[in-house]
């Protein structure tokens, strides 16, 4: 089934986070619910927001039988919510019921809409599901806006959109101090930031670790800290059997958690267990089929893998959903530059550093790389300078810089780059096992070193 976001009564715009916020929050409920094979993930859904919608359309697009619809208006302090239960196949409404409540009331009427779901759906709960739906993440409505806010921009991937996620992910957990998804929320945003923008990792994994297990100190049965936690044994510990029991929580809590598969299967392509991480990205791909962010990743772990055709096409299938979206180039890029098309990779590198905003550095080397093969070797050293400018004047990963090094042969300085940055904890090192650039390098018992280090020696 999927929960396509309420639409708005009227030009009332303030509850537009109240509403976005409601629609997930069932969504997520619901998706803990093993009687429910498949809740279609945030990603998928918000696609139709504030669209006329065919219901047979949208369950074919989904792969979904049932949707749920709903409208919300707001007059004072009174909000009034329809909501249906619909058949794809004819059309059929299933079920409907129109509240009208105090908004202090909205967790309630929540509870209500996701009890009758579950009625007419004739599912049957176990009393520990039971007492998973009766769960509450919080009783205050302005915490849940924040929260709501929050997570609508961690959605949107941008260094820019993560620190709006943090603000009011921030301002959540103000409202409220006990709200411990708000602090996974703050977590993940910490967590992604030094991909997504000129951040160190030491600026913010140890805010990012202090999040995260505030929310396992207040729910430790909340799928989405365990996924934080996750991510922080990986990156700030290095320890990737500690990662591998959180995520392995993380979905036993809520199989339905499109983003604990998702960041599954990118550990574990990390480590070469592609037949493993495919599983979790198709997992994460059939919960949340719209997602950019995971199709993105799906073509990458397809492209480590050595499937370089359905690489590309998911990932320009990726780029027809989210024309813009970083990395996606990129990894096409990369897939070209490895079959030796080097001239259409450059293409695809240069169009990337149109859309990587604050992240140009992550894409030069690359184009240098691709100049060397062409035997371009004055441009390719340009290219190298424009990346050494950039990070006088902001941080770049070290483990980007050391790839400078290692393609012009200058392996010592690669090491002290690589060496560098493990001790900044740079979450690119993890590709260590993955990226072929490194191929060169890796009989060296510096570059095994450095595997023991960061818990990828095999």
């Amino acid at each position: 089934m999927a929960v396509l976001p309420f639409s708005i009564i009227g030009e009332q715009t303030d509850l537009e986070s109240l509403s976005d916020g409601l629609t997930e929050s069932i969504s997520n409920h619901l998706a803990q619910l093993p009687s429910l094979t498949l809740v279609t993930a945030r990603s998928s859904v918000f696609k139709y927001k504030g669209q006329d919608i065919d219901p047979k359309t949208v369950g074919a697009e989904l792969g979904v039988d049932t949707l749920v619809v709903g409208r919300m208006g707001r007059r004072g302090d009174e909000i009034s919510i329809y909501v249906e239960l619909v058949n794809v196949e004819d059309n059929r409404l299933m079920w409907g019921h129109q509240y009208v409540q105090n908004i202090s009331e909205i967790f309630s009427v929540q509870k209500d809409i996701e009890k009758s779901i579950i009625d007419n759906l004739r599912l049957k709960l176990t009393g520990e599901e039971l007492q998973l739906m009766a769960r509450s993440e919080t009783e205050n409505p302005d915490a849940f806006e924040a929260y709501s806010k929050g997570n609508h921009f961690w959605n949107l991937r941008t260094g820019d959109n993560l620190q709006k996620a943090i603000k009011f992910f921030k301002q959540a957990v103000e409202i409220d101090p006990n709200y411990a998804l708000a602090y996974a929320g703050l977590a993940n945003s910490y967590i992604l930031l030094p991909e997504y923008d000129a951040i160190s990792p030491l600026e913010a994994f140890p805010q990012a670790e202090q999040a995260a297990r505030k929310a396992i100190e207040l729910d430790n049965n909340l799928a989405e800290a365990h996924v934080a936690l996750a991510q922080m044994r990986r990156r700030f510990h290095w320890d990737w059997e500690g990662a591998d029991r959180e995520y392995k929580r993380a979905i036993e809590l809520n199989p339905g958690s499109a983003t604990a598969h998702h960041w599954y299967a990118y550990d574990l392509m990390c480590r070469t267990r592609f037949e493993e991480s495919i599983a979790e990205i198709e997992r994460a791909h059939e919960l949340d089929p719209l997602s950019f962010s995971i199709n993105r990743n799906r073509g990458q772990i397809y492209y480590r893998s050595g499937q370089y055709e359905k690489a590309v096409l998911i990932l320009q299938e990726t780029l027809e959903i989210q024309p813009d979206f970083i990395f996606a180039h990129f990894h096409i890029g990369s897939i070209l530059l490895q079959q030796g098309m080097y001239e259409d990779a450059i293409v695809e590198f240069e169009i990337e550093l149109e859309n990587a905003v604050n992240l140009e550095a992550y894409v030069l080397p690359w184009i240098g790389i691709a100049l060397l093969k062409l035997g371009q070797d004055d441009r390719a050293q340009e290219i190298f300078e424009e990346l050494m400018e950039i990070s006088r004047q902001q941080y770049v990963s070290q483990t980007v810089i050391a790839i400078k090094h290692f393609s012009l042969g200058d392996n010592d300085l690669g090491f002290e780059c690589l060496n560098r940055a493990f001790q900044a904890y740079d979450v690119r090192l993890s590709w260590l096992n993955i990226e072929p650039v490194f191929d060169d390098v890796r009989l060296d018992p510096r570059f095994q070193a450095i595997l023991q280090k960061v818990g990828l020696s095999r």
